[in-house]
């Protein structure tokens, strides 16, 4: 179908990866209660402990970074020079 949509928002209490962890998994619940289906690709800021849950409860989905978050911190970074 390649099309790509929004699947989860959440607010989280910090960035440690057991907040992450509980995110995923009811993500990953929630998916398998649709006949099994998998993403195809995650895209996500540049959140290390998130990353590391996706991979591992979504080994063999590939991440990207998001595109918006990527040229913020580009520009970020230029102007900080």
């Amino acid at each position: 179908m390649n099309t790509t949509y929004d699947i989860a928002y959440c607010l989280l209490p910090n960035k440690e990866e057991s907040s992450y962890d509980f995110v995923v998994m009811c993500l990953q619940e929630l998916l398998e209660g649709q006949a099994g289906r998998s993403p195809q690709l995650f895209i996500t800021d540049h959140e290390v402990a998130l990353k590391n849950r996706l991979l591992a409860h979504f080994p063999k989905v590939p991440r990207r970074a998001c595109l918006w978050h990527l040229m913020n911190n580009l520009e970020v970074k230029v102007l900080e020079v």
